[in-house]
């Protein structure tokens, strides 16, 4: 998709195929994949989530959040969310975040809270789109902190992030707030390298 392309949701709709991931969290799931074949190339969904992190686009926002709602209705949560807390962006100064905007339309659509200080980057992060697949599975760094005065204990929460590559930045975030004794955590990501 070129930026001077038409929108086409029938050709984003065709391509969502949700994949079940695996991870410390209770459920996970990809809503599509991030590539469509072997050589690589950006599904619609994924050149659309590029696209959003390169500048805000209330039509892609639009048209990627109706999807959502619309494959969640399909593929609920095993549980109603309390709070949904979006992965932070590792670009601090970033003028839009995609998933901050969009944790804020499934917030809506699930009528719960969402944590958007709850996870923090930290300062000494290198951002994960200058490093490549193999570097960002070789990471053992920490990549995140948890407000220390947050408790999450009983509540249902949904993680929610834009790509799932290595599973590194998903699985830290999860395993930080499981230490905080949420009864139920989900997975939620747009697109999937797996």
């Amino acid at each position: 998709m070129r930026n001077n392309e038409r929108l086409d949701n029938r050709r984003l709709t065709a391509e969502i195929v949700p994949t079940p991931l695996t991870g410390p969290f209770d459920e996970g799931l990809a809503l599509s994949q991030f590539t469509i074949d072997d050589f690589h190339r950006r599904s619609y969904l994924g050149e659309m989530v590029r696209q959003m992190k390169n500048g805000k686009s209330d039509e892609i926002v639009e048209m990627v959040s109706h999807l959502l709602i619309t494959t969640l209705i399909q593929y609920p949560p095993a549980h109603q969310p309390d709070i949904i807390i979006p992965i932070p962006d590792s670009v601090p100064d970033r003028l839009f975040s995609p998933i901050a905007c969009l944790a804020e339309l499934l917030a809506a659509h699930f009528n719960c809270a969402v944590g958007h200080d709850i996870l923090s980057v930290r300062d000494d992060i290198v951002p994960q789109k200058s490093r490549s697949l193999e570097e960002r599975r070789n990471d053992t760094q920490p990549r995140y902190d948890i407000r220390p005065d947050i408790s999450l204990t009983g509540k249902s929460i949904l993680l929610f992030d834009d790509i799932y590559a290595s599973g590194q930045s998903i699985n830290e975030a999860a395993e930080l707030i499981r230490r905080s004794r949420p009864s139920h955590l989900a997975v939620l990501v747009l697109a999937s390298f797996i």
